[in-house]
């Protein structure tokens, strides 16, 4: 873990000072809880380079298309240029989550208590950004099913079929996240649970259904509903450039003035993907209340999040 966390922090009194592995371990946490987040186009790296700040936007190149041609023997050809563009992504998103506990005694005598708050505070931050990155749906210029049908094998059909007319490509990873109505009707389909008809029970033992038609699929109870009656939701199916996300380095450096006695422990943590990429970051800050006469733990992150390119992102209705 430590070799995936870049750390930066200022403590005022080594008795309230959370070690960087109690911090580590929660921006683990953050990151293993973010799962469609995980799986598309991350350009923090991008933003960081720019040094992007709330309110900013994050400009990155869209390569142009280009498609191969016919040479004939003995005749000339001209070189065309590609038509590039520039995709970005308004960071504008800042989520924090607070807890304030009145008994300081029980929460400084109290290792696990403490690590339990920040816990929750990643797991809350991490709700917060999934809820986020899943309603770029909405900017979806596909769509597969409608609302009170059944997620059943015609439907899988359908989304494949859909995905290759619109190009999906073929040497990179296809996902599609469903929720609890998509899961609920899977589980009903003897060809996707029944190991003669599938060849493995991981959908009967854990509600894994793996990789079908040449999809990698995943659940989440995050997808959004779709309001009236019947009662539907909305599933994803998308590729990894579809949407983009980016978060803002939380540094501290030179964000507290210099004798301005405010937090007892401020850090930043950056989380790095196996290359040494930084993808997501999270500011710690535990401070005094002093209308309260309480300790008070907060935990905030700032992103932004759009669509890449919406011809591989496919909004499926159930």
């Amino acid at each position: 873990m430590a070799d995936q966390l870049r750390y930066k922090g200022d403590g005022y009194g080594s008795d309230y000072n959370v070690v960087p592995y109690t911090l580590a371990k929660s921006l683990g946490k953050l990151s293993s809880d973010l799962l469609v987040t995980g799986l598309i186009r991350n350009i923090t790296p991008e933003a960081r380079a720019k040094g992007s700040r709330f309110g900013d936007v994050v400009r990155f190149p869209k390569r142009g298309q280009k498609t191969a041609r016919t040479m004939t023997p003995g005749s000339g050809w001209e070189a065309t240029a590609t038509t590039d563009t520039d995709e970005t992504i308004n960071i504008n998103k800042w989520k924090f989550y607070d807890v304030m506990v009145e008994d300081s005694r029980v929460l400084y005598a109290n290792p696990d208590l403490l690590q339990g708050y920040i816990d929750d505070g990643a797991l809350s931050l991490a709700e917060a950004i999934e809820t986020d990155v899943i309603a770029n749906y909405a900017s979806a210029e596909n769509t597969v099913g409608s609302a009170g049908g059944t997620f059943v094998d015609a439907t899988l059909l359908a989304i494949r079929k859909k995905a290759r007319q619109l190009k999906f490509r073929q040497t990179e990873p296809t996902y599609l996240v469903y929720g609890v109505l998509a899961e609920e009707d899977l589980l009903g389909v003897d060809k996707q649970v029944l190991v003669s008809e599938s060849g493995s029970n991981n959908a009967l033992v854990n509600a894994r259904f793996g990789k079908r038609y040449g999809m990698d699929f995943y659940t989440s109870n995050m997808m959004p509903t779709i309001t009236g009656t019947p009662t539907a939701e909305h599933a994803l199916c998308f590729q990894n450039n579809a949407m983009g996300i980016a978060f803002v380095d939380m540094d501290l450096q030179g964000s507290m003035p210099e004798g301005m006695a405010l937090p007892v422990d401020m850090k930043s943590m950056v989380w790095t993907d196996d290359n040494g990429r930084p993808s997501y970051s999270m500011r710690y800050i535990l401070s005094y209340d002093h209308k309260n006469f309480a300790p008070l733990l907060t935990l905030d992150t700032i992103y932004g999040t759009g669509v890449v390119d919406s011809r591989l992102l496919i909004d499926v209705m159930i």
